[in-house]
């Protein structure tokens, strides 16, 4: 019994430790850019970010979409950097911007629409909350 208990709870641990290698993997490779100049930015920039420190990290990341201007991961910490320091207008463009990228993300979506609101585009703050929706029928917070 107790063998089979020490079975399980290693195979438990494995089975963690490859979910999260399997999602680090994944989140690396969604931030991954095309040259050394904007991976070194975003870098810096997730340290700032990281420690929550969202002004420190603005100026690295317009460096990293500067070097790669397809860089969707740099344009998504740009848009919610600026939006957690109550610059609207650049979340807004910054959001739009990892749309054109990659419009079928219900979460970009989601938060933009919350951006129009504020920014008094109820319109397009409805629009928004419909494509979230559209993309993810059940994505809870839409």
């Amino acid at each position: 019994m107790k063998l089979k208990h020490l079975h399980r709870s290693a195979f438990a641990r494995f089975s963690c430790a490859l979910l999260l290698i399997l999602l680090c993997t994944s989140i690396h490779s969604f931030a991954q850019p095309k040259n050394r100049d904007a991976a070194l930015a975003y870098n810096k920039a997730l340290a700032h970010y990281n420690a929550q420190n969202y002004q420190f990290a603005i100026p690295y990341l317009a460096e990293a979409v500067t070097h790669d201007p397809s860089f969707e991961a740099a344009f998504h910490l740009l848009a919610v950097s600026f939006d957690q320091t109550k610059d609207t207008r650049n979340a807004i463009l910054n959001y739009e911007k990892v749309l054109q990228l990659n419009p079928n993300q219900e979460k970009v979506w989601y938060n933009l629409s919350f951006l129009y609101v504020e920014n008094k585009q109820s319109d397009k703050a409805i629009q928004a909350l419909e494509k979230a929706i559209k993309i993810d029928p059940n994505y809870a917070k839409a």
